[in-house]
């Protein structure tokens, strides 16, 4: 590899350059989700306050502005139920923009500079890792700046959330996943539960990305006898030490170690059950619209001068989804990876059943249960069970889904659905193949699928809980996408015509974000704002 990549670094540079265009110029101050309670808690940074407690935090009225006659209401901050380190990281400039100047426009959009530097970084990160899997440079250029390319990840990165900063924590310690996974160095494993630490003091979500990390390093490891459970031991306190200190706070305050917003929250809803919310809720409509684009908030509210325009115009939020031409071609181009992934899976865990594994002794857990299932016979009889039982599984999930029309759902569907086939049938090359790249190929959706179906379960408590759906959101898949985007890459490497493929969909997914936001998102910011 060209050890001075500079497509790669003038392609993030342009990526981290329109997410500042974006920050400065285009996206209102709060409109992003919950930008407000994310900026309070980065003014609290500056003020001494660094570890804000939920409860007793709170959002100032004029945050974004200085309005006469506005009366503090007293809202209480939930944002603060995160972890610190994104609001520590992005409080640094807007500490230095507050040595020169009080305006609040400014200071806020100095802010913002993090998540723009982190979209720029992300790109950088993600090239890193396909060229260290053999990608060539200039389709592994092209497989990087697809995220780029989806209207919410540029939308996330113009303002202040701790989304973007995390997608690039677990985009470095999906790197050094790759690379321990590939060629089994010990120092890659530390470097992956360093980011993973990291991750794991910027969002609870993050939480559930380390459980699966942790699991795959242990499954792994290449040592044996008491050499593994040291390694294993001190990878596993790292990866998982910024968690358990979180954790330890909340029992102080709290006592419950996932103490969250909505956590005093009683059952409400009786005799619904799981398969009810699968057949009456638009859960993976809803997860796929999101995850492409849900743009807006309070920012329409960012004009009125007076109090009392204040009170009469601004009232919850506003927002939409991008749906017409871009939301299809970007399901149909996701439907298009899925179909690859899943055929280069398929290929590679039927090629697993003719491989007589060696007596390599105690090498990995992972060379262990190959060895066990070292028999060809055992070796099909998993990939058949498994196929059958993930063909049927997508057939009860079409037959049950709810379903508006299917003009509408095919494409999202589909995708979704045979993601998840692809994922469940990758059990098999994960637990039989000799390839680390085959494994790598699996894992991706093998992971996306777990946490998919732990964000359903969640969906399905907040019924429980309220009455209504929440927190389905399509931006908590984004640190599950570099290692996706791995498992992409490899499944379509052995392709004679890769370079031409990645090229079709980054016009497509190009073609698809311009038009979202000329079409879409410009005139929604224009159209709502007071």
């Amino acid at each position: 590899m060209n050890h001075r990549p500079w497509p790669a670094y003038l392609v993030a540079t342009l990526f981290a350059c329109l997410a500042v265009f974006l920050a400065i110029f285009v996206t209102p101050p709060g409109d992003l989700p919950d930008e407000t309670g994310h900026y309070a808690y980065v003014v609290d940074m500056t003020k001494g306050r660094p570890l804000p407690l939920l409860g007793k935090a709170e959002i100032p009225p004029t945050i974004w502005r200085d309005i006469e006659g506005v009366v503090d209401h007293h809202r209480k901050n939930y944002i603060v139920q995160h972890p610190p380190l994104y609001y520590g990281i992005a409080a640094i400039p807007y500490a230095i923009a507050h040595k020169f100047t009080e305006d609040k426009q400014i200071l806020s959009r100095a802010a913002r500079m993090v998540s723009a530097l982190s979209l720029g970084l992300l790109v950088l990160v993600l090239f890193r890792m396909l060229t260290f899997l053999g990608i060539a440079e200039g389709t592994a250029l092209a497989g990087a700046s697809l995220i780029g390319f989806i209207p919410m990840v540029t939308h996330l990165a113009s303002g202040i959330s701790n989304d973007l900063f995390l997608t690039l924590m677990s985009a470095l310690a999906t790197l050094y996943l790759v690379k321990y996974v590939v060629d089994g160095h010990i120092r890659h494993a530390y470097a992956c539960a360093f980011w993973l630490a990291c991750a794991g003091a910027t969002k609870m979500t993050a939480w559930i990305l380390i459980a699966a990390y942790v699991g795959i390093l242990l499954f792994e490891m290449r040592k044996r006898g008491l050499l593994w459970i040291g390694h294993a031991l001190a990878v596993s306190l790292l990866s998982v030490s910024s968690a358990l200190w979180w954790m330890r706070r909340n029992i102080y305050h709290f006592g419950d170690p996932f103490f969250i917003h909505g956590s005093h929250l009683k059952q409400t809803v009786f005799d619904y059950t799981l398969l009810d919310f699968f057949r009456q809720q638009p859960f993976f409509e809803w997860l796929l619209y999101h995850f492409y684009a849900l743009i807006g908030f309070s920012g329409y509210c960012q004009t009125p001068q007076t109090a009392e325009q204040v009170q009469r115009l601004c009232h919850g939020v506003k927002l939409f989804r991008v749906e017409g031409p871009s939301y299809w071609v970007f399901t149909a181009l996701a439907l298009v990876c899925v179909l690859a992934l899943l055929a280069a899976i398929t290929r590679n865990a039927w090629r697993a059943t003719a491989v007589r594994p060696e007596a390599k002794g105690w090498i990995s857990f992972q060379t262990w249960v190959a060895f066990l299932l070292g028999n060809g016979s055992v070796r099909k009889l998993l990939f058949v069970l498994l196929f059958t039982l993930g063909t049927a599984g997508v057939a009860f999930a079409l037959m049950n889904s709810h379903n508006s029309a299917w003009r509408v759902t095919a494409l999202p569907f589909g995708a979704s659905f045979l993601l998840a086939f692809a994922g469940f049938l990758g059990l098999a090359s994960v637990f039989t193949s000799d390839q680390p790249q085959h494994r790598l190929t699996a894992y991706g959706p093998l992971l996306l699928t777990l946490f998919v179906a732990l964000l359903f379960y969640q969906g399905y408590k907040a019924i429980l809980l309220t009455g209504s759906p929440h927190g389905i959101q399509g931006r908590y898949l984004l640190p599950f996408v570099p290692l996706l985007l791995a498992s992409f890459m490899l499944a379509t490497k052995t392709f004679r015509y890769q370079a031409q493929l990645l090229f079709v969909i980054c016009l497509g997914m190009g073609w698809a974000y311009v038009n979202a936001y000329a079409t879409y998102v410009i005139p929604f910011f224009q159209f709502v704002r007071i």
